[in-house]
């Protein structure tokens, strides 16, 4: 996986630093520690009563598959929105990135919906709606 800390290496031009935090933009502040994965991740840990932790988002957790299948799409969708923000260069808000997710996540529970997997589709659709 690519983000700012790995890309400076290559393009020096580049800044290693999350513009929002300031601190050096590596795949575990890309994914879990940025103000803007907290906010989803707060939001999961609120519906799932459970706190997320950073090996649960990298390694997965010994809970439920569909807990895990949930958060690798929310990890997914934040990469997404980094590559996608950094490709046509605008910037990466709190807004945009909830948008994106509530669009990905309306979008999978419809695909998992026709798969017959009816548990995961509505739980993607009940966290959908806190976005």
């Amino acid at each position: 996986m690519s983000c700012k800390y790995f890309l400076s290496k290559w393009k020096p031009e580049v800044s290693k630093e999350c513009e929002l935090c300031l601190v050096d933009d590596n795949i575990k502040h890309l994914l879990c520690d940025c103000v803007l994965a907290q906010s989803v991740w707060h939001k999961f840990e609120i519906l799932q009563r459970r706190q997320v932790k950073p090996e649960d988002i990298i390694l997965g957790h010994n809970e439920t598959k569909q807990s895990n299948q949930i958060i690798t799409i929310l990890a997914f969708t934040i990469y997404k929105f980094w590559i996608q923000s950094s490709n046509e260069n605008t910037p990466r808000t709190v807004t945009s990135l909830h948008a994106l997710i509530k669009s990905d996540l309306i979008f999978r529970s419809k695909v998992y919906d026709n798969l017959r997997l009816p548990d995961l589709s509505y739980s993607l659709i009940q966290l959908a709606d806190t976005f």
